[in-house]
């Protein structure tokens, strides 16, 4: 060791990590078994793709007579690649994982304060994943911390820059607004070029929640969960059609606006705010 050490002029911890390395990838490899991956894979085509890996690893035992240890024995199931239907289903049900994109970065403008001077001075936005069918869909919602409106929102299938651009562009002509923030989680819809580019051209401050700090878009955190705690516990959307699940979405949103009080606002809700200072002005 110390003649390889003088030399090549490298240390012995450098020797000693590559070593070990190699041993941690050879470990696997020598316990990988041919017949016991055929053996998996005859097995769950018999039970019509529903045996899950413990089972097959008690029938192994059993039917063969041959002994592997459960470690083993999961090492070659992983080899086969076979998943069970109740696997498969169970991983489509979730929410696929959420994409974020670091090309574009900027800092946290806002860092914890979330008070506006007026009507859409900060605009803060965010997708919830909604199933409808047996596909996820998109809910992009847009909203203000003035009043606690929600501005803007769509439901669909995909998640864009252009799509953004679209909702927020509608946005500001709709009601003529000129924001001065975006604020956001790193989102790919959100953290590219495009996107940046067109906050850029309306004079808007892209602002964004540092990674893995949910409350740093606290409104829009807030927001989702009186979404899920007040409209989607009520609907099974999965056995909904888009049109159905946009129709209630759009029953709550004018609700929200109209009729909910706000705890912030003083109980009043965010039409009546909104109104309250046209009527001052």
């Amino acid at each position: 060791m110390k003649i390889l050490v003088e030399i090549f002029n490298i240390n012995k911890t450098s020797i000693y990590s590559n070593y070990l390395k190699k041993q941690k990838k050879d470990s696997k490899e020598k316990y990988i078994k041919q017949e016991i991956i055929d053996w998996i894979l005859a097995e769950a085509e018999k039970s019509g793709l529903v045996i899950g890996r413990d089972k097959l690893y008690y029938k192994y035992i059993r039917s063969t007579k041959k002994y592997v240890s459960s470690y083993v024995f999961r090492i070659n199931y992983e080899k086969s690649q076979y998943k069970s239907l109740s696997y498969v289903r169970s991983n489509k049900s979730r929410p696929p994982k959420e994409a974020k994109y670091d090309k574009i970065w900027t800092d946290d403008f806002l860092k914890g304060d979330f008070s506006s001077s007026f009507f859409a001075q900060t605009i803060h936005a965010d997708i919830k994943y909604v199933r409808v069918k047996e596909q996820w869909n998109y809910l992009h919602v847009l909203t203000e911390t003035f009043s606690n409106s929600i501005l803007n929102w769509t439901l669909s299938k995909e998640r864009t820059a252009d799509s953004t651009i679209k909702l927020l562009d509608e946005t500001i002509k709709k009601f003529k607004i000129k924001p001065q923030i975006f604020h956001s989680d790193h989102g790919i819809e959100y953290a590219n070029n495009k996107f940046s580019d067109f906050l850029k051209t309306n004079n808007i401050k892209q602002s964004m929640s540092p990674k893995g700090n949910s409350l740093a878009n606290r409104p829009s955190e807030y927001l989702f969960s009186i979404f899920q705690r007040e409209l989607f516990d009520f609907y099974d959307t999965s056995k909904m059609n888009l049109l159905n699940v946009y129709n209630i979405v759009n029953k709550f949103v004018v609700w929200y606006n109209l009729d909910r009080p706000q705890l912030n606002m003083e109980y009043k809700t965010p039409y009546a705010v909104n109104q309250h200072i046209a009527f001052c002005v």
